[in-house]
């Protein structure tokens, strides 16, 4: 084969047929282009503000410390799209110019698109755009190599020119407005989540205005080959479907492969169309420009059918799972239909925070009962329950003895299911344990175990979620002293940023605790945080109290010290490791 692109053919032709391709010429309202880019630059940058209003500052570093959503999309982003494009450029036989914006397309980053449908998708935010970033920051590297690589067999690859300058300010475009987005966040939290209300819709209507605006500016370009329309028609979704199955075959949670599946196949298109622009003639622009827009389209649609079909999904699978037949035991004569929720008035009696640093006035609110569908675990006490995901999982307990069974509740299914852990490994039987979820991994702590012959006696356990395999881990200490938390049982512990905090609890025969442990999750480390003398200021000695976070601030309530009843009020401030008690009135 030719290694240059070879010459099209002349404006009076009509007709796309193997090597030849006649097109008519197309008129660019330029001054319309130009208003219209800057509207549009604008708007999506007041829509990247509202994205930055879900970004945590702490999970976006999180993803960096720990990349494995970052290094999945990579290997999506500039292994899987274009190689997918040469494939299907050669499977097509298209022409060589139009087989080269193919492959550019397949070597651009992220589109930032991606970030808007992400939120619709109840994905992964902080990774969606923590991928967004770095796939940009990569491309400057990646595109002159990927194109290097599968452009060779129509063109040559210098002929190619990438717009670093376009991909910086793509970038700047990106970063700036997200991060006043998290700065306002932290600084007005309830404003925040009602411009995100604006701004996700807003950003739905801006990218069908995009794809609508695209059309009409270029619609001379639409008289194209059937190979081409059918190419940016299932590229889309091949991207999506490959990025998801590869982001489930590692493991990653639910969430994550909705997030990994869009940043694979929502591709720059703009980023596409600019070098084009710069790099060919205006006769070849009329066969390979239309090639963005129809990936532009279609990509749009493969991410409205999935917006779609997940909220329908999260509506009625619930109904539709209950309406189905049941294995369990018989109901009371009030609960013969499965599917019936009941509700029950009850009087708060004081007040609730509306998780803006704020408090109600005392009104009355309903609990709702849900009979959920599949065999479910008996009644328990003493047992573990903890979120993620879409999901409650719960681990041991106490029936007539210690359990070890692990459940998983889908909170969008209304269905329980007992996971199968694989491996030889896994925790005894345990009650008045702590269990947390961060990051795709359950974490169990401590715990009285039911037998003094069991096998495994660690203190800590995690449990990959993904893989549904459970891991004894010992941890590695900051201390000089080599000091490791021992085991014990009715302590708390809850997640602050990428550490687990652990307080308190029964030790052994030396009664309550008042040691504060600190787990770091990127390193296994653990940090002894406070060992406080009798009468300094914080909590004290205690078990069986009650601890939560709110803003990354660790609260601590109640507990027993020996039989007495601990009533005081604390709280934990992350940033300057000072207790304070809380005066309630």
């Amino acid at each position: 084969m030719s290694t240059t692109l070879p010459p099209v053919c002349g404006s009076s032709a009509t007709v796309c047929s193997g090597n030849s391709c006649l097109v008519p010429p197309s008129n660019f309202n330029e001054m319309l282009s130009l208003v219209l880019s800057v509207v549009l630059t604008v708007m999506l940058a007041l829509v990247m503000f509202s994205m930055g209003c879900t970004v945590d500052a702490k999970k976006l570093w999180g993803h960096i410390k720990r990349p494995w959503g970052i290094i999945i999309g990579f290997l999506c982003q500039f292994g899987i799209m274009p190689f997918t494009a040469f494939a299907l450029a050669l499977a097509f036989n298209v022409l060589p110019v139009q087989a080269v914006a193919i492959i550019i397309m397949g070597c651009c980053p992220g589109g930032s698109g991606s970030n808007i449908i992400c939120y619709w998708l109840d994905g992964d935010m902080d990774l969606s755009i923590s991928m967004t970033a770095c796939s940009s920051i990569l491309a400057l590297g990646m595109m002159p190599l990927c194109l290097l690589i599968y452009t060779t067999t129509w063109a040559d690859s210098g002929t190619i020119k990438i717009p670093f300058d376009s991909i910086a300010i793509t970038l700047v475009g990106l970063l700036v407005p997200i991060a006043l987005g998290m700065y306002f966040k932290t600084r007005w939290p309830r404003i925040a989540k009602k411009i995100l209300k604006v701004g996700s819709i807003a950003g739905f209507a801006l990218i069908l205005i995009i794809a609508v605006v695209g059309g009409i500016l270029y619609q001379s370009s639409w008289i194209i080959a059937p190979a081409l329309w059918i190419i940016g028609t299932i590229y889309p979704f091949i991207g999506f479907s490959l990025g998801f199955l590869l982001a489930r075959f590692t493991g990653q949670p639910w969430h994550r492969c909705r997030t990994i599946a869009l940043e694979t196949g929502f591709q720059n298109s703009q980023l596409c169309s600019t070098i084009i622009q710069l790099s060919f003639s205006s006769s070849e622009l009329e066969v390979m420009f239309s090639f963005p827009l129809i990936y532009s389209i279609f990509q749009l649609v493969a991410a409205v059918m999935s917006v779609g079909s997940y909220r329908l999904y999260k509506r009625f699978c619930g109904r539709g799972l209950a309406d189905a037949d049941s294995e369990d035991p018989p109901l009371e004569a009030d609960d013969a239909d499965p599917t019936k929720e009941k509700e029950y008035a009850l009087e708060n009696g004081g007040f609730e925070f509306d998780g803006n640093d704020s408090s109600k006035e005392k009104e009355t609110s309903k609990y709702t009962y849900t009979h959920a569908s599949s065999r479910r675990r008996g009644a328990l006490w003493v047992t573990k329950m903890v979120h993620y995901d879409g999901h409650v999982y719960v681990l041991g307990g106490r029936e007539n003895s210690c359990v070890k069974d692990l459940w998983r509740y889908s909170v969008v299914c209304n269905e329980w299911t007992e996971l199968s852990c694989n491996g030889e490994a896994a925790p005894e039987e345990l009650e008045e344990h702590s269990m947390v979820a961060y990051e795709g991994f359950l974490y169990v702590f401590g715990g009285m175990l039911d037998s003094a012959y069991t096998k495994y006696k660690c203190a800590l356990w995690v449990f990959d979620i993904g893989k549904q395999k459970w891991t004894p881990c010992q941890g590695k200490t900051s201390s000089p002293q080599r000091q490791m938390p021992t085991n014990r049982k009715g302590h708390s512990a809850v997640v602050v940023g990428s550490a687990m905090l652990v307080y308190g609890g029964l030790v052994d025969m030396k009664g309550s605790s008042q040691d504060f442990w600190s787990l770091d999750f990127d390193t296994m480390t653990w940090s002894l945080l406070s060992t406080l003398p009798q009468n300094s200021l914080g909590p004290g000695p205690r078990h069986s109290h009650s601890a939560m976070v709110y803003q990354d601030c660790m609260y601590l309530f109640g507990g027993l010290k020996g039989l007495r009843e601990q009533r005081d009020f604390w709280k934990w401030n992350s940033s300057n490791q000072i207790w304070s008690s809380l005066r309630t009135k």
